[in-house]
């Protein structure tokens, strides 16, 4: 990790046995990855050979309900997992987005009729004030979303009323589908109570279990041991990244807000690129040049098309079931699988990093990808890990990581609801169990001028 991490580990004299056993195992999960082994293990781990990795049942859990706490940079410090500026660099972030608002004059957003600028969140409300500003606003106002209007400039068609529901439909963050399992635990969604970062490990008595349920019945449990190693490889990926923030947000919070905000925006984008990496996952498409195919007796199916375009076909190698921690260790799957098993990993870690998640899937319901907004700058990309690999499988010497971090302006220029590169409407189920919107909090909407 960093510095200040080994010196943490190595003070383990008067912790209790439980939390001994957790850095230990932190430590031998670093070592692995730090000689290239990581992967070995975790592969062999995921073919029942667990005899080859059995620390990783004390290793700490890190889920979304977990890493939502407000110490877990710190705790992930304390562990040597992260690097005390990497937790610091975390820490100053959660304060600027703190005070930041969402929704500004400014703020680029999705409507049905395009993309626009938001002008006003609360439209009517405005329009009312400017008319007569003597008149103080009626209390019996409605407070309903869906009976207010936002004001939007949109690309190409100019100022226009927006139904504020259907903006927070398409603009607000989404809470995923978590079920906690165990003694007291109950089911829910989003990141509610839990453990703190490694309170749960083997031969603890461990009681609650937290499983993020996703697409086509793929689940992550964030306890199982893969998961726990998984999500670990994740952070110690991310540390060193953020690193560069300190300098970044440093001194901002005693003045004015003078952020740069291209360069905190470019860390995320390689944070997210750096959890992609970790994940041994493909996609069914093939590149035109592949002879899988033959060799399996299906001669012709995984050539690419007369355009370059990859073709399809099941490498059976790999896995395809329904854990996202074994998908992520050696697996295969289509558009569905690779967004579902990525959400599972950078999902638990937004909350750290001022990310807000969005499940999207096209109008048509043939396509499914991540959008990402950054705060403070509510700057979004699209994360579209099959398109990722189809273009990387049909371009030699391309890695296609252009394509999970695709800036939000650029991906939606032009398209509207009756686009299929476009999201629906409203959020939808997981596996059948709702994707709910977040609610918005005090500060989300900042305030009118006067």
């Amino acid at each position: 990790p960093g510095d200040g991490g080994a010196a943490v580990i190595g003070s383990v004299a008067s912790l209790d046995s439980g939390e001994r056993e957790m850095r230990r195992a932190v430590q031998e999960l670093v070592r692995a990855e730090n000689d290239g082994t990581l992967d070995a293990m975790t592969k062999a781990y995921a073919g029942n050979k667990t005899d080859a990795a059995r620390f990783f049942s004390y290793l700490p859990v890190l889920s979304p309900s977990s890493l939502s706490k407000a110490n877990s940079a710190e705790r992930l410090c304390a562990l040597g997992i992260w690097s005390e500026r990497a937790a610091r660099a975390c820490e100053l972030l959660a304060a600027v987005n703190g005070s930041a608002p969402r929704y500004f004059h400014g703020r680029r957003v999705l409507t049905p009729a395009g993309l626009g600028t938001l002008l006003s969140f609360d439209g009517a409300t405005e329009q009312r004030r400017q008319a007569s500003p003597e008149v103080p606003l009626s209390p019996r106002h409605p407070l309903s979303p869906s009976k207010r209007v936002s004001i939007v400039n949109i690309d190409g068609q100019g100022v226009c009323e927006v139904n504020q529901r259907q903006l927070l439909d398409l603009n607000q963050r989404h809470v995923l589908p978590i079920v906690t399992k165990g003694a007291g635990a109950r089911a829910g969604s989003g990141a509610g109570a839990g453990a703190g970062v490694g309170r749960s490990s083997k031969g603890r008595g461990q009681s609650e279990r937290e499983v993020l349920h996703l697409e086509d019945g793929i689940k992550l449990d964030y306890s199982s041991p893969l998961a726990r190693a998984k999500m670990l490889q994740c952070a110690l990926a991310v540390g060193p990244l953020l690193e560069s923030l300190v300098n970044t947000l440093d001194g901002t919070l005693d003045g004015p807000l003078r952020l740069d905000m291209t360069g905190l925006d470019s860390v995320r984008a390689s944070v997210i690129i750096a959890i992609r990496r970790c994940l041994d996952i493909t996609t069914f498409q093939r590149s035109s040049s592949s002879q899988r195919s033959t060799a399996q007796g299906r001669e012709g199916a995984g050539h690419g098309d007369e355009h370059g375009r990859p073709g399809r076909d099941r490498d059976r190698s790999r896995y395809c079931g329904d854990d996202a921690a074994r998908f992520a260790t050696y697996g295969e799957g289509h558009c569905h699988t690779v967004t579902s098993v990525m959400t599972g990993f950078l999902y638990p870690f937004s909350e750290l990093l001022g990310l807000d998640l969005q499940y999207r899937e096209d109008t048509g319901g043939h396509h499914q990808w991540l959008d990402v907004v950054m705060r403070p700058s509510m700057a979004g990309l699209v994360v579209d890990l099959y398109r990722a690999d189809g273009y990387a499988k049909a371009h030699k010497g391309h890695d296609g990581h252009h394509l999970l971090t695709t800036p939000t302006d650029e991906h939606y220029a032009g398209a509207d609801a009756s686009s299929s590169d476009y999201p629906c409407l409203k959020p939808r189920p997981l596996s059948g169990k709702p994707v709910v919107l977040s609610a918005l909090e005090d500060g989300d909407v900042e305030d009118a001028p006067a």
